[in-house]
């Protein structure tokens, strides 16, 4: 598939996602969806917090498309590079544009991903990466998943953060899991943990090397078989 058909897929991802989040019942409603396209050479750090639902993914052009049901929400969305990172929040003062609305649909494409940081309510999906290394910062109720290859993954959690990096294959993983937090990853080679507060950790992929510490009422279990089969307390 060329980068030009694989950017036309994305697209028709983030119109179907969009229409989801819509609540509204017609198969059609991505039509009545107002949709934007900023032009931004995407970083490899990408920083989001608040009410949208980010979708990745590694192509060799740069993209960045908008979905809103309101005119006000796409101009109430602040996308900002600040020392390498790409920072997209709710401008401060513009919340308003976000009561009794849907959320905001990021559709992103980049060469690279290097790093993502969740905050407030947003979810992020990372789709189908090959990378030497990534990390990922999750805080408050942001959810992140991530699927693909890396080399090296790197996971801070805290708040009711929830990090799912299962369908991510990594030869080693650094994870720092705290608070009421959740993180599931697949290692092969090595993994050095840190579980503390009320936070849990499910490790798959049966690596050789292991550093875990747990604290408090800290919680590890392990996945083993294909992409877990199944769940085994320790």
């Amino acid at each position: 598939m060329s980068g030009f058909q694989r950017l036309r897929v994305l697209w028709c991802c983030i119109r179907r996602l969009a229409g989801r989040r819509s609540n509204e019942p017609s198969g059609d409603v991505h039509l009545e969806m107002l949709a934007e396209q900023r032009q931004i050479l995407v970083p490899s750090r990408l920083r989001v917090v608040g009410p949208f639902d980010l979708q990745f993914h590694q192509l060799p052009d740069h993209q960045l498309r908008l979905s809103a049901s309101s005119q006000a929400q796409l101009q109430a969305v602040s996308t900002v590079v600040s020392q390498g990172t790409l920072v997209i929040e709710v401008d401060p003062g513009a919340h308003h544009a976000f009561e009794h609305q849907g959320r905001v649909v990021v559709g992103i494409a980049a060469p690279q991903i290097a790093g993502v940081a969740a905050g407030g309510d947003a979810i992020v999906s990372i789709a189908d990466i090959d990378v030497d290394a990534l990390e990922i910062q999750g805080t408050d109720s942001s959810e992140v998943s991530a699927g693909g290859r890396c080399r090296h993954l790197t996971v801070s959690a805290g708040g009711m953060s929830s990090i799912d990096c299962e369908a991510l294959v990594t030869s080693q993983a650094d994870c720092h899991i705290t608070e009421n937090a959740s993180c599931r990853t697949f290692a092969l080679d090595s993994i050095r943990a840190q579980v503390s507060g009320h936070a849990s950790l499910a490790i798959g992929g049966r690596p050789r090397r292991e550093e875990i510490a747990i604290a408090d009422d800290g919680y590890v279990s392990r996945l083993w078989g294909a992409a877990g089969e199944g769940l085994v307390s320790r």
